[in-house]
Order: structure tokens, then sequence, then C-alpha cells
């Protein structure tokens, strides 16, 4: 996968879908199998899986260094910080965490 790699630039290098890709065998039987029994495309599961793993990534990526968006308080596009049961924001503290928590909610309803 080429989606982290970077050029001599510093640039992500461009990452290309292929149409195609390669599966197991009893993989691909039971993807049939299951799509079969639900009525469903193999192409709207496996959109499905991918859709719930970069969310489950995202909010890792929160967890680890706190959610980042706009701030009115200083007006900039900032990280907020998790302190004392309050989101704030680490440029000039205030507290977003209506906001904030509301976001994460929203994203964690997403494909369930």
């Amino acid at each position: 996968m080429q989606g982290g790699v970077f050029s001599i630039m510093g640039r992500k290098k461009e990452f290309k879908a292929a149409k195609s890709f390669t599966i197991g065998i009893s993989e691909l039987a039971w993807l049939s199998e299951y799509c079969e029994t639900r009525k469903i495309k193999a192409s709207e599961f496996v959109n499905k899986l991918i859709r719930r793993e970069m969310l489950d990534d995202k909010q890792e990526k929160v967890k680890a260094h706190g959610p980042i968006t706009f701030c009115t308080g200083c007006s900039n596009t900032t990280e907020f910080e998790f302190i004392e049961d309050k989101w704030l924001c680490k440029e000039c503290q205030c507290n977003k965490t209506e906001v904030i928590q509301y976001q994460l909610k929203q994203q964690s309803n997403r494909f369930k």
C-alpha cells in the first residue's frame, strides 16, 4: 500500500486503487455466502468494513492527541485536550466540551 509512503520531495505519493485486488478463495467463498444471505452487494459490504476501520482509526488518533477543530475563542483551527472532564483549547483554554462531545457522538453513530 502506498498511502503512507513519501517521495523525495516530502510529499505523499498518490494512492492508486486498482479496479481489482487479490482475495483468498476461502475469504471469497465466505464473502459470497455472507452477501447472498443478507442480500447486499460485496462492494457495499467491503466499503462498510473500510469505513468502519477508517472511523475507528480516526477515533484512536483523537484519543492519542485530542480532536482538532475550530476554536471561536482564539479564531484558530487547533487541537483540544481533555482535562478534568472538559475539552479545552490548547491555545486559549476555551471550553468546547459540549461541541466536541456532540462531534464524537456523531462519528461513533456512523455505520454501526
